[in-house]
């Protein structure tokens, strides 16, 4: 697809084309929208809400200020509540610390796989994850 088209496409369903976009390239202006398309509109592998709030925690590890705009406005048009979107940072929050403590102790690590499947097995045989929540 030439500019022109690929502008048409975002017009499409978007509504209007965001500035940014001005800034790629022709040669690969085309395949990126295509990709943001299928990733950000289309996939329904995961639902909207919640690929958009791994997003946002994505984009609150990465400090990008601007993801941390787009995901946080788009998750709450996919209907995340403010309280789904303070769980998300404090799951990103969460790993990010569990992350630097064990990289930084480096625990032998075929001994973690084995005690996180154990932990998997056990929260199976009592009835799952929502199980264990609810206990």
């Amino acid at each position: 697809m030439n500019r022109e088209q690929v502008y048409d496409d975002v017009t499409a369903h978007l509504g209007f084309v965001p500035e940014f976009l001005d800034h790629m390239p022709d040669a690969t202006l085309g395949p990126e929208w295509e990709v943001f398309k299928l990733v950000q509109m289309e996939d329904e592998t995961i639902p909207m809400k919640y690929r958009e709030l791994m997003g946002l925690a994505i984009a609150a590890v990465l400090k990008c200020k601007y993801c941390l705009f787009y995901h946080r406005n788009v998750s709450k048009a996919a209907g995340a509540t403010d309280a789904e979107i303070e769980a998300a940072m404090h799951m990103a929050k969460n790993v990010v610390g569990w992350s630097t403590w064990l990289t930084g102790l480096a625990p032998d690590y075929e001994r973690f796989q084995q005690d996180v499947l154990q932990a998997c097995d056990n929260m199976q045989a009592n009835g799952g994850a929502e199980q264990q929540r609810a206990a």
